[in-house]
Order: structure tokens, then sequence, then C-alpha cells
């Protein structure tokens, strides 16, 4: 591994100048390659911790970097301004301890190498003016004179309610009550329900009086029962309606195996009638739905699609290690993809989540659906099943070349179920970017033709 050396330039302290003072002071450094030559224009990853005590203290503050150094070398930023890993530079107590600094560098894209660490011979001065106090106070002045008097505040809110007064005295007797209802005067009336007359309607004879609530019929308006009836007038109905016997229209008398009976000799059956462009905006269409499309002028019928299972198939063999790996494939058919099946071997001592990417070339190809789900392994586990990928639409054109890549979440190296055989001829495996002709990794590639609105004539 290449390793850079750095040359400490200069630490400078910032000047407090203002009423705060700034969060961060410069850092200039020169960056050599092993032989001493000077690493010009390139862009290198930083990682700067403070240290507490010594060099071998706790760290009480890190974060990352990326700098470009110029022609000669030179790489300059700002300690407090960085990417934080861990700590709180605000409130680094300067005046109270020793502090060190530790200088890690990252060129290789995933690990940091120490540098060096070295002690701040003195501390940036504006952050501890900024906490170290003030002078002694002077002593108290004399007492001032009193002001004027001040305008009258607004009204307070109103007080709680006071205690509950005394029972006051009874006062005397009321004349008795009298009730008429529907002409009767007696003091004790009967209420009932009745089901006579062809409307609802209240009869009262003596002292009873009925409410008559009669069933719905032809003639009359009245209460749905769970009987037997015929009822006119149009009915609108502005919610899904259920029914769980056979609906006959035009007719009283039902079809024997007949769900949906039209009987009639001066009208038709009109299915629901949308252009192309209504017809392709429905969210959910079930299979066998039917419509008249205006546009067409055809009556058309939907059709769901076939689903398709290709490559050679998912076993439990385990070849080559790595922590990116991946298979190039195709399809037979111009299909929509819906899912990939593989067998993922952890090799690593941590629990890992696997994803798979679809991209249209290996290695430099452009990224084109991610699974929606992923699956997980247990230290040194395994884990088969099905990475999906219906919600993404991905159309897969037939006899054209797709790259699948697997990878884990803490980019730890794994085992993919593959074979040695080359029995998979429109593909070949790749681990860490170096291809394997002889080597296919054994998966599944589960797609679904379109669904479709089919013309019936």
């Amino acid at each position: 591994m290449k390793k850079i050396i750095f040359t400490l330039a200069s630490l400078l302290t910032l000047n407090f100048t203002m009423a705060q003072a700034p969060q961060g002071f410069k850092y200039q450094a020169v960056s050599r390659n092993p032989s001493g030559n000077v690493l010009s224009n390139q862009t290198i990853a930083y990682r700067i911790s403070i240290l507490e005590g010594s060099e071998n203290g706790p760290v009480i503050y890190s974060e990352n970097h990326s700098a470009t150094s110029n022609a000669h070398g030179l790489v300059n930023f700002t300690i407090g301004n960085g990417s934080i890993n861990f700590g709180d530079f605000t409130t680094i107590d300067w005046g109270n301890n020793t502090f060190f600094i530790q200088l890690e560098t990252n060129t290789n894209g995933s690990t940091y190498d120490l540098m060096g660490t070295s002690q701040m011979m003195s501390v940036p001065y504006a952050l501890y003016a900024r906490t170290s106090g003030s002078s002694t106070p002077g002593p108290q002045g004399p007492q001032g004179l009193t002001g004027p008097q001040g305008l009258a505040g607004p009204q307070g809110p109103a007080g709680n309610d006071g205690a509950q007064g005394p029972q006051g005295i009874p006062g005397p007797q009321g004349a008795a009550a009298s009730l008429s209802i529907n002409g009767s005067n007696a003091s004790n009336q009967t209420f009932a329900t009745g089901t006579t007359a062809t409307d609802f309607s209240i009869t009262t004879v003596g002292n009873v009086h009925t409410f008559n609530l009669p069933n719905a019929g032809i003639d009359s308006r009245g209460v749905i029962s769970n009987t037997d009836q015929d009822i006119a007038g149009n009915k609108t109905f502005h919610n899904p309606m259920s029914i769980t016997s056979s609906l006959v229209i035009g007719n009283t008398t039902t079809t024997v195996g007949a769900a949906l009976d039209v009987n009639s000799t001066v009208g038709t059956f009109l299915p629901p009638r949308l252009t192309t462009t209504q017809r392709d905006a429905l969210t959910v269409v079930p299979e066998g739905s039917i419509i008249f499309n205006t546009t067409l002028k055809k009556a058309q019928v939907y059709l769901s699609g076939e689903a398709f299972t290709e490559g050679n198939g998912v076993g439990v063999s385990f070849s080559y290690i790595g922590n990116v790996q991946g298979q190039t494939f195709q399809v037979s058919n111009t299909n929509v993809l819906s899912s990939i099946n593989l067998s993922i071997s952890n090799a690593s001592a941590l629990t890992s989540t696997y994803t798979v990417k679809i991209y249209d070339a290996p290695f430099g190809g452009t990224l084109i659906a991610t699974s929606s789900n992923t699956r997980t392994a247990e230290p040194n586990g395994l884990t088969s099943g099905s990475f999906d990928f219906l919600t993404s639409n991905l159309v897969l054109n037939a006899a054209t070349t797709y790259y699948f890549e697997v990878t884990s979440d803490n980019n730890e190296d794994f085992y993919l179920n593959s074979s040695y055989n080359n029995d998979y001829v429109l593909g070949r495996q790749f681990v860490n970017g170096t291809p394997y002709p002889t080597v296919d990794v054994n998966f599944e590639v589960v797609t679904q033709s379109l669904n479709e609105w089919t013309n019936l004539h």
C-alpha cells in the first residue's frame, strides 16, 4: 500500500478580534511519498483526532477532511470545521490540560493509515480566551434615584368562584302539568309501533299512540325488511354495493347458474366506455376486466402476464470470496423483472445485510434498479431467497446483457453460490471486479410478461 509522508508546515492560532472566537484553527501540511517527492495536485482524505493528556490519551474529538494539494504539495484546512466523527469541538477546555493532534490519511477509499501524533505546544488562544473568564469585578455602585411611577398594567384574569352558598327556602307547590299529544290530554299515555298504512304515520286511540313503520313497496314508502319486497322508483347508491346471490335485470326469475342475468329485448349490455388514455391511467385492473375502448372502437379484455424463470438454478456450492460479487446474464423474452434468487454465505464475524443492484453493464455500467428488499445472514451463516424488483417496473430486453451485483452493508467478504462447469453460457461471474470465464453464479431470474388489453373482435 502506498504510504504518504506529511511534513507539518505550521499550526496557526486565529486572532481573537471579534466578540466571539471562531470555532476552529488553521492546519497546513506538505504531502510527500516514501521517496520524499512532493505529491502535487492530489485529493487526499484526512482524519484529525484531538487526544487529551498524552499521545496515547483518549480521543475527545475527531473529524474528517478532504483536501487537494497545490503544485508544491501544500494542503490547508481548518480543524473544527470538518465532518464530525466524535465529540464537540466547542466544549474542549483548552486551558485545563495538554493536547495532541493525531493525523490519519485514507488513500485507498476504505481504510485510514496513522501518519503521526504531535503535541500542541500552544493552545488556540482565541478559543481559550472564550472560556477563560473575565477580570475581578469592581465594587458595588451607589443606589440610584427612584424612577417615576410606571403606567398601570392590563386587567388581571378573573378570580376563582366563591364557595357554594346555603340552600334556599323551597318555593310553593306549582300547578299540575298538562301534556297534550296528538289531541290526547290523558295523564298516562302509551307509545307503540305498527306496520299499517302506506307511509310513516302516528295514530292515536285514547291514550295509545302508535308509530306506523310499514314495509316499503311499489306504492308505499317504508322499511327495507328481510322478506321479499318489490320496490319502485330510481335508486342511487354512492358507495360499493355487495350482492351475495345472483343479480337479475329485466326479469323476476333467475337463470340457473347465472351470477348476472340481464334479460331484455329492447336494450343492450353496456360495459364501461374509456379512451386509451383513460384505460392506461387505471392503477388496479383485475384480470378478466372488460371495457369498450372508444379510441379504437374495440371491446377489450385485460389479461395478466405470464411468469418466466431463467438462469442455472440455486445450489449449495460456494467458490470465490469477495466483498463485491456479481454475474452477467440475459433473458430470452422482453419481460418485467420480478426477482433474482440467490444463496449467500457470510464469511465474516459480523451480521451482514445484502442488497442486489442491476446495471446495464458490469463495472462502469449505469445503475438501473435496486432490490426493494434485503436479506440478512448471521456471522458465518447462510441466507437464501428472493431479492424483489417488481416495484421498480424494470423491463429487461431479450438478448441484452445485464449485470447484477451483490454487496453487504459492512463491506465484509462473503461467498456466492456458484459452480465451475460454466453451465450458464450467457454470462459469467465477477469477484471484486475480476471476471471468471469458467465460473457462474447459481441464480434464478424471475420475469413476468407485460399485462395487456386484448381485443375481443
